[in-house]
């Protein structure tokens, strides 16, 4: 019931809700590109739906990123393929990986700390043919 709750709350406001993949992208961000004041750039929680939504860019005949600016995150490596070319931002996902299994690890073994535990990794930005930089827009 909660999860729920958050998906209509996040539709409410124009996010859309779904798998994590291509074709959430396409489907996801297909409506809100297509209106007469669409959005001048689209964030996506991976890459995956990045590729959609410039596909789904293409596809109504947007110039990326001179109409639209898409950005991805985790930058696996489709992203830098030449045909997709996604600005995204990279994560460390093996230490974060590394990081959750520690503490899966302890809680199983019955280490549970006091406070919550959170774990802050750097990432950073890795620029390619998507985005508009900042101060162009």
């Amino acid at each position: 019931e909660a999860l729920a709750g958050v998906v209509v709350s996040l539709l409410s406001l124009g996010l859309c809700a779904g798998w994590f993949g291509q074709g959430a992208g396409y489907a996801g961000i297909l409506p809100r590109i297509s209106l007469a004041q669409r959005p001048r750039a689209v964030g996506c929680i991976t890459d995956s739906v990045a590729v959609g939504a410039l596909n789904a860019a293409r596809a109504l005949g947007l110039r990326v990123p001179a109409d639209v600016s898409i950005v991805g995150i985790d930058n696996v490596p489709m992203s830098g393929w030449p045909i997709c070319n996604i600005s995204t931002v990279a994560l460390p996902l093996p230490q974060m990986a590394e990081d959750a299994a520690n503490l899966l690890v302890d809680r199983l073994m019955g280490k549970l700390p006091e406070e919550p535990v959170r774990h802050i990794h750097p990432v950073h930005a890795v620029p390619r043919g998507t985005h508009t930089p900042a101060g162009q827009i």
